[in-house]
């Protein structure tokens, strides 16, 4: 639905994340409540595990927000690169996930939705793990919300994540712990976890 790009802020010594909308679909009423959406729900949120939310606009009929930019991967990436991940690091990363969903949860009464690898945010300097971040709340629900489907009927989240009850049901968090364990699982043995390997009730 859009792209991201690192930007020089235009008066502060800070390079931000500046997710722009495409043309396309910032004329799609609902692509664009949902983007908008995600500006809101993030600007309630601050933790220290969380992609920090600095603006929003609108600029030649293309939406866009500025956000914190970590400099670093994501951990899907780093499975790619080096395969399992070592049990403590991952642990590390979990934690840090966990948090952000606790806290955005605690406080605002916010599920993520897409809890994977790709949106755990690693900030690295000088080699060393300096920041876990959770990301892309672009899909996030407050509770009491209404369904959780898109217009045409199609679930949105991960499929190789997402909870068996988030497919039809309105949720909780626990739906989050679900795919944060599934998260757990693919950095632990480098390949996401199936349908098929789950086991019978």
């Amino acid at each position: 639905m859009g792209q991201v790009f690192l930007v020089q802020h235009p008066r502060l010594p800070r390079q931000d994340a500046l997710k722009l909308l495409d043309a396309g679909v910032s004329r799609n009423d609902d692509f664009k409540l949902r983007f908008q959406r995600e500006a809101d729900l993030l600007a309630q949120l601050s933790h220290q595990n969380i992609v920090t939310l600095h603006d929003r606009g609108q600029f030649e009929d293309r939406l866009w927000i500025t956000m914190e930019y970590v400099d670093g991967t994501d951990a899907g990436e780093l499975v790619k690169t080096h395969g399992a991940l070592d049990p403590t690091l991952a642990l590390e990363l979990i934690t840090g996930a966990g948090a952000a969903l606790d806290y955005a949860w605690r406080k605002q009464r916010i599920t993520h939705r897409d809890v994977k690898p790709a949106n755990i945010l690693l900030g690295v300097d000088g080699g060393e793990l300096e920041a876990v971040k959770l990301a892309d709340f672009g899909i996030a629900k407050a509770a009491g919300e209404a369904t959780s489907l898109t217009s045409t009927g199609i679930t949105v989240g991960t499929m190789q994540y997402i909870s068996p009850e988030a497919i039809e049901e309105d949720l909780d968090n626990r739906a989050d712990i679900y795919s944060l364990g599934c998260t757990a699982f693919h950095l632990l043995t480098s390949r996401p976890r199936t349908r098929a390997s789950r086991s019978p009730p």
